[in-house]
């Protein structure tokens, strides 16, 4: 029934984010910390790409920490050239006003403001991205994306954001 999955959906969030607290409290690396982000968003959903940025406001750049995404069949770090630079709108938009759901119906082509990393020929179908605040401020965006259309729901991006707001004081 829609209630019983909705209990076992509540649960698997908080499971996944008590795991996520075990792992915060060993972690004080970046990429370590990204790791463990994405290692609790895979218990939640099938995860094909992600990505972990974070803001530096001083220079008003951001530095990638982590890109990931299936590439011929297995998951692997993307390096990007330009791992630092000026953040592209969609990071700023939810740096400023929060997290964004974007489910889109094939057929669909790269999107000029998304940031294309890893197997390039596929544009995600399902994305959602969701400010790392701490103490009140953005200090970074969290990236989760499926190659398969409506994979997320708005409840899944609240989700999400619980992560994210898990990370960003360790951040």
């Amino acid at each position: 029934s829609r209630r019983e999955l909705e209990r076992r959906q509540a649960e698997a969030a908080r499971d996944a984010l008590l795991d996520l607290q075990l792992d915060l409290s060993a972690t004080r690396v970046p990429l370590e910390l990204a790791r463990s982000i994405f290692r609790a968003a895979d218990k939640l959903w099938k995860v094909d790409a992600g990505s972990l940025s974070v803001y530096l406001p001083e220079q008003d750049l951001v530095q990638v920490v982590l890109n990931f995404d299936i590439i011929d069949g297995q998951r692997q770090d993307v390096r990007m050239a330009e791992f630092i630079g000026k953040p592209p709108p969609r990071f700023r938009r939810v740096m400023e006003h929060g997290g964004e759901l974007t489910l889109r119906q094939p057929p669909f082509t790269a999107r000029l403001e998304n940031v294309m990393f890893g197997d390039k020929s596929r544009p995600s179908a399902s994305m959602m991205h969701v400010p790392i605040r701490s103490q009140g401020q953005a200090v970074g965006m969290l990236s989760v994306q499926s190659y398969t259309p409506n994979a997320f729901t708005e409840d899944d991006l609240r989700t999400l954001q619980g992560l994210a707001d898990h990370c960003g004081g360790t951040l």
